[in-house]
């Protein structure tokens, strides 16, 4: 096969698309698809062909490997493949439209737009409708009424693996997880079980290894500290069984001396979107409780691999946005608030000492935000470290799959274990050659400390107060708070390292970077849609399938989102848009390759997002060129005052910004950081677990009452040394999913009122009453609006559905006492009739 970098093509064509069409299986029913490994190609930056010649390349390729798998004849296999290429509408017509659009992607990067051209132009909502409604419907129809969601994540996307490839070098060679070794403490203190509630990862594994604790009772502790907190709404799915069975066998396996991995017997959770084995996986949304995805998550396995034992699967704000759930809201132990979104179970269970670590995922400020809320650090990876392959991508172009843990000395040893290297399931992902960051030469490392003095200040006019953050930056209204005296502290800390460091006001930085304003393609702040933001737009994975049904959206903070009066989903892959594409690659090479990081190897501010001081040209700017950036938690202080439960804990992290492929000089730097004996007392605090207990005693799913309880009227004055993090009138507000007559409420009104129950631990996790606009919906073709995107929930509602071609049939309809029958040309018979509910036996009547 020539290397054409068609990469999403191939592998939705030959491992998902052919086994599933009638010609493929009528010819040879007992060949199995080729592995994905022989059909990627690396990208390329080869003339691209014609739809025609690549479609032909293609046909050529797969007739060779079929013919080898089967043992067919060149001439039977060429009549099967060229059946499937050339006489299958769908599949002919895909093919020419998506080599078609790469090849003017292609195009595109080889041409220089010119001087006046408008980049804000490409994002009128006109474009977005006109796109949607000619592209992404068509593109995913085909293959999800195969059931294979990840051909249709390749297939919008089969491109993108070029963004960041075009701006920074990548590494040429890279290492696996055990070519770095780490050094286990051997002075770990245990006296039972209870120990291990807080204990950092590296000394569970010096308490493993060394058979000072079983793996079932690490496991075991673990577990019962999920259950006895689950009311803090984080966990959808426990994995206890499968967990415990793993448990034993390692510790069989321990007792005869054989260690698998590093990470052996350590539990871990992960945000609800990684499919593991055959269990189901919600997306934190109500309707997909029981569904599973159709590929694995290449992360998990990675992780399995090195021994790691998934404990549980934990909530996700729905489809990937907010704090709550389709169950209800989820909550800080720390009684400050929810947990922040959309990893909020993640953040939660971490923090409440439920389990080690967890797996994470960002697109726009989702470990980002958990971390701020939860009190806890967190990492989102650099370009291409992990695989976002069976992860139920949002926006393939800015997903980052990351992580949360307590502690940065235990940050190197879990990344070396969860990354993945190049997986085919991801073209983004690169072979990095990993550091133990104890490795790392402090002398050698230079970073830049953005100072500044900030405070909260009351506007007379306006009646609240706001954040000065035009000297301090901060994200979720936390992570500014107290900034002298935390930066005064770490600066402590580099001297006492031999860290080298410079220090700059923040309102100085822009004096640091290129002036990225004066290029000519750099959109213009004040015209709408200059932005090149993608916050309400999604990419072609999974997730972007769900949203195609209008129930799935309403079920979710996505529902038209950024449009109001549209009504179809903002799910455009953003690599259709030439000016983008062009332009995150051009800005990127400017930012990545900007003088400022000869200088310097981290740069240290308060706000979780962009670097301040350069010209961005979107607020996710970094998240497209995949900076390495780590929350480190460095401020906590108990705050009573602060909520009449009396149980509040505040805190603040700093972020650390690296160039890609730099994250273990990020978790050096940190760890000097979180070690320093002064900041690390200021890390002690711990959720007040009596107060936590008899808060949400008598919560429900939305706990509006637990807001009302703010009080921070009644501390020491706002910006005093003991003051509150935040002043009357900017306490934490409820969800918008959770408030009524809020837009985006998904949340019935009623069922939110209702006492919280896990999912896992209701009789009914899908009741009707919990799906907003039900009856709405009920009365629809529900082979429409329910069972072509979720079978499982017809399943689970006992609807016999058949919804294939024009035989589709609704032979019982229990929640709305309807019965709609079909022809046998699929035409709607005694539409809207109803039963007797007395005698559902009895015969339909006009």
């Amino acid at each position: 096969m020539k290397d054409y970098g068609k990469r999403g093509v191939l592998v939705a064509l030959a491992c998902y698309l052919l086994p599933s069409t009638e010609a493929f299986a009528s010819v040879t029913k007992d060949v199995s698809p080729p592995p994905v490994s022989v059909v990627v190609s690396p990208p390329s930056a080869s003339p691209p062909l014609s739809a025609e010649e690549f479609a032909a390349d293609v046909a050529s390729y797969l007739t060779a490997k079929y013919a080898e798998a089967a043992q067919l004849s060149d001439d039977h296999a060429s009549a099967v493949t060229s059946a499937i290429i050339f006489n299958t509408p769908p599949v002919q017509s895909e093919v020419v439209h998506m080599l078609s659009l790469t090849n003017g992607l292609e195009h595109w990067r080889n041409s220089v737009p010119p001087v006046d051209f408008k980049i804000e132009k490409m994002f009128s909502f006109d474009s977005q409708t006109a796109y949607d409604a000619a592209k992404m419907d068509k593109i995913a129809e085909y293959y999800y009424e195969n059931n294979s969601p990840e051909a249709g994540l390749y297939l919008p996307r089969n491109d993108d693996m070029t963004l960041v490839r075009e701006m920074i070098s990548l590494p040429t060679e890279g290492n696996e997880a055990e070519d770095v070794a780490f050094e286990l403490p051997t002075d770990v203190p245990y006296s039972g079980p209870s120990d291990l509630i807080y204990m950092g990862v590296l000394d569970i594994a010096s308490l493993v290894q060394s058979r000072t604790v079983s793996c079932v009772d690490v496991v075991t502790t673990f577990r019962d500290r999920l259950e006895e907190y689950a009311f803090l709404g984080y966990m959808i799915t426990p994995l206890y069984e499968s967990a415990l069975a793993k448990a034993a066998e390692y510790d069989a396996l321990l007792a005869d001396g054989t260690i698998i991995g590093q990470l052996m017997c350590i539990p871990f959770g992960m945000k609800d979107h990684h499919q593991i084995d055959e269990e189901p996986t919600s997306y934190g949304h109500i309707l997909f409780y029981k569904q599973p995805q159709t590929i694995k998550s290449t992360v998990m396995a990675k992780l399995i691999e090195h021994g790691a034992i998934p404990l549980a699967k934990l909530s996700m704000g729905t489809l990937a946005s907010g704090s709550v759930t389709g169950w209800g809201e989820v909550y800080s132990p720390y009684l400050n608030g929810n947990s922040g979104g959309s990893s909020c179970g993640s953040g939660s269970a971490l923090a409440i000492g439920a389990l080690p670590f967890v797996v994470s995922e960002e697109t726009w400020g989702s470990i980002a935000s958990p971390a701020a809320n939860n009190l806890v650090s967190g990492h989102i990876p650099s370009y291409g470290g992990t695989s976002r392959g069976g992860a139920g991508l949002l926006a393939s172009e800015t997903d980052h799959i990351g992580f949360h843990a307590r502690y940065l000395k235990d940050f190197g040893f879990i990344y070396n274990n969860m990354r993945t290297g190049e997986d085919p399931l991801d073209g983004d992902t690169v072979s990095v050659p990993f550091v133990n960051p104890k490795a790392v030469n402090l002398s050698d490392i230079k970073v830049l400390i953005v100072e500044g003095d900030a405070e909260w200040v009351f506007d007379e006019e306006r009646g609240r107060w706001y954040w000065s953050s035009s000297s301090v930056s901060q994200s979720y209204g936390t992570t500014g708070w107290k900034w002298p005296e935390r930066t005064a502290l770490i600066k402590e800390a580099f001297d006492a390292a031999g860290v080298s460091y410079d220090t700059i006001n923040e309102e100085d930085m822009s004096t640091q970077f290129q002036d990225y304003s004066q290029d000519p393609l750099f959109p213009d702040p004040d015209v709408p849609g200059g932005w090149l933001s993608i916050l309400w737009q999604y990419g072609g994975g999974p997730a972007a399938f769900m949203q195609q049904g209008q129930i799935i959206l309403e079920n979710s903070l996505r529902k038209n989102r950024g449009c109001p009066d549209c009504s179809y989903p903002k799910n455009i892959p953003m690599k259709a848009y030439r000016a983008v594409q062009y332009a995150m690659s051009h800005f990127g090479r400017l930012f990545l390759q900007d003088p400022f990081w000869d200088k310097y190897d981290v740069v240290i501010h308060a706000g979780s997002g962009n670097v301040p001081g350069y010209q961005a040209v979107a607020g996710n700017f970094e998240q497209w060129v995949r900076t390495s950036k780590t929350f480190v938690m460095d401020y906590m202080k108990e705050q009573p005052c602060l909520h009449k439960s009396g149980g509040t804990v505040s805190g603040a992290y700093v972020t650390l910004t690296a160039l890609p492929f730099r994250d273990h000089i990020n978790f050096a730097i940190g760890e000097v950081i979180q070690e320093y004996a002064p900041i690390k007392a200021n890390l002690q605090a711990k959720a007040n677990e009596d107060a936590l207990k008899a808060t949400f005693a008598n919560r429900t799913r939305c706990f509006a009452d637990f807001y009302d309880d703010f009080t921070p009227e009644l501390c020491p004055p706002v910006n005093s040394a003991d003051g509150p993090i935040y002043p009357p009138g900017r306490t934490p507000g409820m969800g918008s999913a959770c408030r009524p007559g809020n837009g985006y409420q998904h949340v019935p009104t009623e069922f939110g009122m209702e006492p919280y129950v896990p999912p896992h631990l209701m009789d009914d996790p899908m009741p009707d009453r919990g799906v907003w606009k039900y009856e709405e919906y009920a009365d629809t073709d529900v082979c429409e609006t329910f069972c072509k995107f979720v079978p499982t929930y017809c399943e689970h509602k006992g609807w016999d559905v058949q919804c294939s071609g024009d035989m589709r049939r609704k032979l019982e309809s229990k929640p709305s006492g309807k019965v709609i029958k079909y022809d046998e040309q699929g035409k709607k018979i005694n539409w809207n009739l109803h039963i007797d509910p007395d005698d559902p036996e009895a015969e339909y009547k006009n």
